[in-house]
């Protein structure tokens, strides 16, 4: 089970409309995550990816491997940019 965390010291959060946005203060990268993006945001601390990619197909009636391959990339970009860290 893949589980992961926001990596707090280093990131503020703002709301835009119907997006967040995410600064990492270490590097200076901004990150605007969508509706998706927020939900895997919201979620991570608590849930696992699997929970978090069941949660995605039942609000959207997507298709699992889609949203997996995409909650995958979505992750994958987080930690690319140290917003989250895997858990140990």
């Amino acid at each position: 089970m893949n589980c992961y965390e926001h990596n707090h010291e280093d990131i503020s959060i703002t709301e835009e409309s119907e997006n967040l946005i995410v600064f990492n203060l270490r590097n200076g990268t901004i990150s605007q995550l969508n509706s998706m993006g927020q939900i895997i945001w919201t979620n991570i601390p608590n849930k696992s990816v699997e929970e978090i990619v069941d949660l995605i197909v039942e609000k959207y009636d997507a298709e699992r491997k889609e949203v997996q391959d995409d909650v995958q990339e979505y992750i994958d970009k987080l930690l690319e940019n140290r917003l989250i860290f895997k858990k140990q």
